[in-house]
This record gives C-alpha cells, structure tokens and sequence, in this order.
C-alpha cells in the first residue's frame, strides 16, 4: 500500500469545490478489501468524514 496527499494544485479550475486529496494504492482488490475493515483504518476514516463536509472515493 501506499499514499499520496496533499492540497490541489492543478490550474484547471475543475476540483468541484474539493481542495485536498488522497490516494491509496494498493497491489490488487484483496489487498484493498482487507485494509477497509481493518481496525487501524477504521477510525481513521471516521475522522476523515467527521471532518470534511463531502467525500468522493473511486476505485480504479
């Protein structure tokens, strides 16, 4: 796994609001369906969505 963060810094204007982001890579899809249920994520996304007023996640 690995991960990227930080403000948007793209001159396009398109973020819809949103100005900070993170990416999560992981090596495949069992890989990603581990890490979400795990206890050391699970209250980390808990404080990710208490503190911001959207969230948009995709899976590519």
């Amino acid at each position: 796994m690995s991960l990227t963060e930080g403000p948007s810094t793209s001159p396009e204007g398109l973020e819809h609001g949103f100005d900070y982001g993170f990416v999560v890579t992981f090596v495949d899809e069992d890989a990603r369906d581990h890490y979400l249920p795990h206890p050391e994520h699970v209250p980390v996304g808990r404080l990710i969505r208490e503190a911001a007023a959207e969230v948009v996640v995709f899976d590519i």
